[in-house]
């Protein structure tokens, strides 16, 4: 059955390197579908203070001042791989440490038994 809203519906694909989305932009089939409006292309920094996404074949930008009228699904592969994970922070002064740092690891060493390692 049909929608029961009228949306447009669009894939943006974003990607992190210039290089990539504009590879993208070049593959003919991919720029089919942009030109019929169904696929665009964007640069995406996650780790940017200020996100910001310029949608290149139809020149808007949306961000948290000027967000997307309609919902949005977010599909991703590789993002949080590609998040710094690790945290540091300085103590207070009368702390004997001059700087305290948490490292996040996504692996477990084979045969590991420490008790407080979840797995």
């Amino acid at each position: 059955g049909a929608l029961p809203l009228e949306l447009e519906v669009v894939l943006v694909m974003t990607d992190f390197t210039a290089a990539n989305v504009e590879a993208w932009r070049a593959d003919p089939v991919l720029a089919g579908l942009a030109a019929k409006g169904l696929v665009d292309f964007a640069l995406l920094d996650a780790t940017a203070p200020h996100i910001e996404l310029c949608l290149m074949e139809r020149g808007l930008t949306f961000d948290q001042q000027h967000p997307t009228r309609n919902p949005l699904v977010v599909l991703s592969n590789y993002v949080f791989d590609s998040l710094p994970m690790d945290a540091f922070r300085i103590p207070a002064e009368d702390s004997p440490a001059r700087l305290e740092e948490a490292v996040v690891s996504t692996y477990r060493k084979t045969g590991a038994r420490d008790p407080s390692v979840v797995g």
